[in-house]
């Protein structure tokens, strides 16, 4: 199922796989919180107030184990269990989303961004690119853009 996909990306630079990666996951975030926003809810993501603890805690470290824990252990191992790459993308967005739970609607907006962080942890390993390092990376930029704004 994804796999075309991770073909195709492999061939571009990493900057470019980087920006794209970054560009679908923000068009996710504008189009599941417009759809948030027209049956009336809403999540605030910004509940922190802003501090050299606050960056560590909230978006280096959370961006460091969601990466150890859901893409790298996950993505990389899953061979070893029997799991071909869709199964192993299904379940790094599920692992990724669990991570989320402090809000059942959050969970589900973290589905797909799962889905994101796993084809392009998946794209980066083909291209022997450190996967771990640019996925933990963007999120980490995307945590402290989430923090700071």
């Amino acid at each position: 199922m994804f796999d075309k996909a991770i073909c195709r990306l492999s061939t571009w630079p990493t900057p470019f796989i980087i920006g794209f990666l970054f560009l679908i996951k923000f068009s996710v975030f504008v189009l599941l919180g417009l759809l948030l926003y027209a049956f009336g809810g809403r999540i605030n993501f910004n509940t922190f107030e802003v501090s050299p603890y606050s960056v560590w805690r909230h978006a280096v470290i959370p961006a460091l184990f969601e990466t150890f824990f859901s893409q790298f252990l996950v993505l990389k191992y899953s061979p070893r269990i029997g799991l071909n790459r869709t199964q192993a993308i299904w379940l790094s967005a599920a692992i990724f989303a669990l991570a989320h739970f402090q809000n059942p609607l959050y969970i589900l907006y973290e589905f797909p961004i799962g889905i994101i962080y796993a084809l392009g942890f998946l794209v980066l390993q083909e291209r022997k690119a450190k996967p771990f390092l640019w996925i933990a990376l963007l999120h980490f930029l995307w945590n402290l853009m989430m923090l700071v704004f």
